[in-house]
């Protein structure tokens, strides 16, 4: 049998002297209640330890905290720097959240290239949800895998994650984003894309406002106890995102 109390202190031991590991397996067990009293918070400064001493779990389970406002306030700026530090050391679930972010215009603006080159990133791991949404995102943008791929390509030639370029005039980023959508365009297609996941809308995902879209939207609006106003806003897709998006997510001792 597992002793996690016995467990917990070998690993506070060892955090203290600043074993990324231990601090990171502290932040499990208190996270889930294993061989200690739960207490997130006592979890999350756990986290906190571990990711400063460049532990990748540790990053993106403070990146999933961030996101959902558990044990936090909620910070999407904060979340994508634990997720991009994770995803930079191969967490492929933190790649897809990032897409996910840059998608939907978590910092403000919707920014579909990152969001390409970091779904690119996770599918290229393994990652079905992000392999659909690549796929989706590029389609909505009328871009070629070519495209994507150069996206990628200049991003690794300067030396650094996909989410630190900035887009420069002239350049594919730039030419990519304004190819075929607008930024409106962008935010109809993704709500339309959730509402074809949850079955209340059968599609095409193609950023244009018809009578099927408004009354997908306003049955889902009523659902939720929102105003049945069947527009595709920005802050009805962040609502579909927060309470329905799919942020991958875990914890686990290792």
């Amino acid at each position: 049998n597992q002793d996690y109390e016995r467990a917990a202190f070998w690993f506070e031991q060892a955090a203290a002297r600043d074993v990324p590991n231990a601090a990171y397996n502290l932040g499990v067990l208190y996270h889930q209640g294993l061989g200690v009293n739960g207490d997130l918070p006592q979890a999350i400064q756990w986290y906190a330890r571990a990711a400063a001493l460049g532990h990748p779990e540790a990053q993106y389970n403070l990146g999933i905290a961030y996101i959902e406002g558990i044990g936090v306030s909620y910070d999407a700026q904060k979340a994508t720097t634990y997720f991009t530090q994770a995803a930079n050391s191969g967490i492929m679930e933190a790649a897809y959240n990032l897409g996910l972010i840059y998608e939907n215009g978590l910092l403000g603006e919707a920014e579909p290239d990152k969001a390409l080159v970091w779904y690119k990133t996770a599918a290229d791991q393994g990652s079905p949800e992000a392999r659909e949404a690549l796929e989706q995102l590029a389609k909505t943008l009328n871009v070629t895998s070519n495209d994507v791929n150069r996206l990628a390509d200049q991003m690794k030639e300067q030396g650094a994650g996909p989410a630190s370029i900035a887009p420069a005039s002239g350049d594919v980023q730039s030419s990519v984003v304004n190819k075929n959508a607008s930024s409106q365009q962008l935010v109809i297609a993704q709500i339309q894309e959730y509402l074809m996941r949850i079955g209340m809308y059968p599609g095409p995902a193609d950023g244009i406002t018809g009578p099927l879209t408004r009354d997908a939207i306003r049955s889902y609006q009523r659902q939720n106890n929102l105003q049945p106003d069947g527009e595709a806003s920005q802050g009805l897709l962040s609502h579909m995102l927060a309470n329905g998006g799919r942020l991958e997510q875990g914890s686990a001792v290792q």
